[in-house]
């Protein structure tokens, strides 16, 4: 059993973290952190048991935690992250990894536990089902990606970070861009160049991007926190056919695909899992860096009006 603490205690980590956790049955929280009592023993009562504090980095030097879920505003990942692998702790850090490449980095730099960075993208069960079947529809040369929700303040209402840049680092780019794109790179390879982009500052509440893979597929990208309802849509066009993922089914050239669940509901049960039988993350550090340094060469496109190569 994964004896896990969990620093940061809103929303993300009740509501997607605990029961990720729970369904998996791979790990047991020890400790919340919180910042507050309040919101560390609110966590405690949704998972049943487990230590509250305040003190996250008490929490994360603790002998009796093996692994650390950081679920901090994104500005604090790098530190908190930075904390525990120190400690030589396992780390699922929330997406974003970290707000810049150089935390990123720094990150990577350090020999402690595993790194895993929670794209949830990668569980979702009609996601998988596509990548399995991309074989079948050749070379993949063109790739359109919706994603968006009606804001932050419709699913974590006391969540006002996400629009102070100094917490949040960027806006529905760094947010829900990070998803999409790790999800582009993981179907069809590795983003390389950003070739055009829109991401109205300081905080962008809408993004479109026009991105190139390694592969030479192109990709349009729109994400944005101004949706009346969530939507994901994922279309890729292959030499031989179609696949696209539309109002939550699986096409196949227009026709419904027979989709089987998930074995894991999303990336915190995959990283527990991960740990306690030994096999390979969903998604790591160097995941986590290639999402993010696609996500900044979207914001320097949009500043410079230029194509951006990926760092």
């Amino acid at each position: 059993m994964i004896r896990v603490a969990v620093v940061g205690c809103g929303t993300v980590a009740r509501v997607n973290h605990l029961p990720g956790l729970r369904a998996g049955g791979d790990a047991d929280v020890v400790v919340f952190a919180g910042r507050t009592m309040g919101s560390a023993e609110q966590a405690r009562d949704a998972w049943g048991s487990g230590e509250v504090t305040t003190d996250w980095a008490a929490a994360v030097a603790r002998d009796d935690v093996d692994a650390v879920h950081v679920c901090v505003p994104n500005a604090l990942h790098a530190e908190v992250a930075a904390a525990a692998l120190s400690a030589g702790k396992h780390v699922l850090v929330e997406k974003p990894m970290t707000t810049t490449l150089a935390d990123a980095d720094a990150l990577l730099a350090i020999d402690g536990g595993v790194l895993g960075v929670a794209f949830d993208a990668r569980c979702n069960p009609l996601l998988i089902e596509l990548r399995r079947l991309l074989p079948e529809v050749g070379v993949v040369r063109q790739v359109d990606v919706r994603l968006g929700h009606p804001g932050p303040q419709a699913w974590a209402p006391d969540a006002t970070w996400f629009r102070d840049p100094s917490r949040s680092g960027g806006g529905v780019l760094l947010d829900l861009g990070s998803h999409v794109l790790d999800a582009l790179a993981w179907c069809v390879g590795p983003i390389t160049e950003v070739a055009s982009a829109t991401a109205p500052g300081p905080i962008d509440e809408e993004a479109e991007l026009a991105v190139v893979c390694s592969t030479g597929t192109t990709a349009r990208v729109f994400v944005s926190w101004q949706l009346p309802e969530p939507e994901f849509s994922f279309a890729l066009t292959g030499e031989c056919g179609t696949l696209a993922i539309e109002r939550g089914q699986l096409l196949r050239d227009g026709a419904p695909v027979d989709v089987p669940a998930a074995p894991l509901p999303n990336a915190a049960a995959a990283f527990a899992r991960a740990l306690a039988t030994g096999t390979p993350l969903s998604a790591d550090g160097v995941d986590g860096r290639a999402a993010l340094a696609a996500v900044l060469a979207g914001y320097a496109a949009a500043e410079s009006g230029r194509r951006v190569q990926v760092a």
